[in-house]
């Protein structure tokens, strides 16, 4: 049963990569010319990020993976296409759906998150309340370096699932 783990490894491996390379280009370039398609595809790469990260979970973890993981994926395609077409209009719906595709698996797939091991739930738990503390800063405009504190967030977080997914492939790290 090999194929269940290196699909799931790709697929958040994909969208790690792709958070993380849309994000460095959008504020690592200073083009004019790219900068609102950066910022674009940025702000689409999270909402990426987000069912990437379930999806090896969801795999290897849930008896019936399905349901959370369609719910997710479709989300994630309708929060890029609004980032795509809108992407400075509805910002406070654009948080929200970040926020609730993070925790939505407490709610739709309860039975996934209880059959996590615990060093794994440990890891998703400190990396959504990573994330979520994040947002706090990302909202604060007036805060000096709020974007900067936000990344940090963003990082820590990001480590923390990458944790929970390498467990959940390799097996514990210990």
């Amino acid at each position: 049963d090999e194929v269940p783990v290196i699909l799931a490894a790709t697929i958040y491996g994909v969208t790690l990569v792709a958070m993380l390379g849309f994000s460095a280009l959008y504020n690592m370039l200073d083009s004019v010319r790219w900068q609102g398609l950066l910022r674009r595809l940025d702000h689409s790469g999270i909402y990426f990020k987000i069912p990437g990260t379930y999806t090896p979970l969801s795999l290897l973890a849930a008896a019936h993976p399905a349901g959370l993981l369609i719910s997710m994926w479709c989300t994630a395609a309708a929060g890029a296409a609004l980032k795509m077409l809108a992407p400075h209009r509805f910002r406070w719906l654009s948080i929200a759906l970040d926020l609730g595709m993070g925790w939505a698996a407490v709610v739709v797939d309860r039975e996934m998150i209880f059959a996590l091991p615990p060093e794994v739930l440990a890891c998703v738990v400190a990396g959504g309340l990573c994330y979520t503390c994040g947002v706090a800063f990302y909202i604060f405009d007036r805060l000096p370096f709020h974007f900067t504190i936000w990344h940090v967030f963003v990082l820590l977080g990001t480590a923390c699932f990458f944790g929970a997914v390498a467990q959940m492939v390799t097996g514990p790290l210990a």
